[in-house]
């Protein structure tokens, strides 16, 4: 019997651990925004697709969103 809850409890922390596995996952994303002149555009928005993630751009025309 004390084996067996043993082998539960592991078989739970290993299920435990891949479910926060995305947590730690991150994505960073960096870049410009330029008219078609090549010069940086000041205070555009940018939104990832599918969701409400955004920011607006730096006087240099960067972002960065995580």
């Amino acid at each position: 019997m004390k084996q067996h809850s043993i082998c539960k409890l592991f078989w739970g922390m290993v299920l435990a651990f891949f479910m926060t596995m995305p947590a730690f996952a991150q994505t960073s994303y960096t870049g410009t925004v330029v008219d078609e002149t090549g010069e940086p555009v000041i205070g555009a928005s940018v939104l990832v697709v599918g969701t409400t993630n955004g920011i607006i751009t730096d006087m240099d025309g960067k972002f960065t969103l995580s």
